[in-house]
């Protein structure tokens, strides 16, 4: 099996949420809950194969890590959204996943590693897990305590990974002075340099680019790709 061959097959199934972001409202409300809560944890499910896979098959790119990522936080918002209607406390998910949005952003923006910690990785399989027991529960038409009881446990997590991420920006922040932002910067500029000569396909698409570089941060990487190929233009 040839490397693109591992690469299309590890993202076909982060493809599989994807298609679930359009299936989810339709299959609601025509189908009802439990048929839309099967879809929901085959959905999930699939971010722990296409985990496994790229791990297994030594897969894993910089397109694959975006791809993966981009469609997990659309999968749980769309999935939030429609809860909506099931219990109020799901605004209060999505505010809280917001502001982990936003914690991330700033880590990304003074160049800390922005990856999922353990907290964050556990929040996803509690939002599976959680989503998908509420889509279960909704044809039996609780009352709405129930369902507020029943997600709870996720606003808890939610609230245990936008600290832990809170604490590791300051933590960052703190080891910050001078001499290692003039680290920093030479890092940048060697790193900026090494990309700017291995093109854009075999950045995106390359596993052993990916292995190389992966502690840099996704965004970072592509943005000083980009800011590289500007200046060439």
């Amino acid at each position: 099996m040839n490397k693109f061959t591992k690469i299309f097959i590890t993202n076909a199934f982060t493809m599989i949420r994807v298609i679930g972001i359009f299936l989810m409202l339709p299959f609601f409300y025509i189908y009802g809950g439990k048929i839309t809560a099967i879809l929901c944890a085959i959905c999930f499910f699939s971010d722990f194969i296409d985990g496994y896979l790229a791990r297994k098959l030594q897969s894993s790119t910089f397109f694959g890590s975006l791809f993966d990522s981009v469609s997990d936080k659309l999968f749980l918002v769309v999935n939030l959204v429609m809860l909506i209607s099931v219990t109020k406390l799901a605004i209060a998910i999505i505010v809280l996943e917001l502001c982990i949005a936003l914690v991330q952003f700033l880590k990304y923006y003074h160049n800390f590693n922005v990856h999922a910690n353990i907290i964050g990785k556990l929040k996803m399989w509690f939002a599976g897990i959680i989503i998908t027991i509420t889509y279960f529960l909704v044809d039996q038409n609780l009352s709405s305590n129930t369902y507020n009881l029943v997600i709870l446990p996720l606003i808890i997590i939610e609230i245990l990974t936008l600290l832990s991420y809170i604490w590791e920006y300051f933590i960052n922040k703190s080891k910050i002075s001078m001499k290692e932002v003039e680290k920093r910067k030479k890092h940048e500029q060697k790193l900026s340099k090494e990309i700017g000569n291995i093109g854009w396909k075999k950045l995106m698409f390359e596993p052993n680019i990916y292995a190389k570089y992966k502690n840099e941060g996704n965004l970072k990487l592509v943005k000083s790709l980009a800011t590289k190929k500007k200046y060439e233009k």
